[in-house]
């Protein structure tokens, strides 16, 4: 059976397909040449019929491309930029639009005995680097303030979703965009085929 639906979906990708190239890497700089497998014909739309327009919000996308070659967390940079979530199976293959690329960062507490000097001992360490994500702000929380001490001043969230294996990614670690905006990260949720973080906005 599984061998007919991948049939389904090559037959499919290579009619209705645009290529792309095709990326098969690690959690650092998944996209450099060394990591790239080929071209692979795909095509991604909302719906299986194709007929309900995607919006702003829109991050998961069906995927018409050859299963039996392509696997989750494969990376497919067309006109568009794609990461493979789930590819079956006997489920339809499911993929994540990517409008941007992520460093992800931890912070490494450095201690010495005895009496010491002021001076920051904290580090970080780069867990990931050139990640394809996807970044939109959630919404806003909390009431305006009036500049009465029990006031709660409103906050912006932000989804920040990308593929990584399941542990990768840790409460406090520091997401940075393409265009230097930094979040650190206050749910790190796995959502048992991808992480969709939940952050707020840091100062860079």
């Amino acid at each position: 059976m599984q061998m007919l639906i991948n049939g389904g979906y090559a037959k499919a990708a290579q009619r209705i397909g645009m290529p792309h190239a095709w990326y098969r890497g690690t959690m650092m700089n998944p996209m450099l040449p060394q990591f790239k497998l080929g071209t692979l014909n795909a095509a991604w739309a909302v719906d299986g019929a194709f007929k309900t327009p995607p919006n702003y919000q829109t991050m998961l996308y069906r995927a018409f491309i050859d299963t039996a070659q392509a696997q989750p967390g494969d990376i497919l940079d067309g006109f568009q930029r794609f990461v493979l979530l789930e590819t079956g199976p006997l489920i339809p293959p499911l993929g994540l639009i990517c409008t941007d690329q992520l460093q992800i960062e931890r912070a490494v507490t450095t201690t010495a005995g005895g009496l010491q000097p002021y001076i920051d001992q904290t580090t970080t360490t780069i867990i990931a680097q050139g990640l394809p994500g996807n970044v939109q702000m959630k919404k806003e929380t909390g009431t305006q303030p009036a500049s009465l001490p029990s006031d709660i001043s409103k906050k912006t969230y932000w989804l920040v979703s990308f593929y990584a294996p399941n542990g990768s990614v840790k409460d406090g670690d520091i997401i940075t965009d393409g265009e230097g905006y930094r979040y650190q990260t206050t749910a790190a949720n796995w959502q048992s085929l991808y992480y969709q973080c939940l952050c707020e906005r840091v100062e860079s």
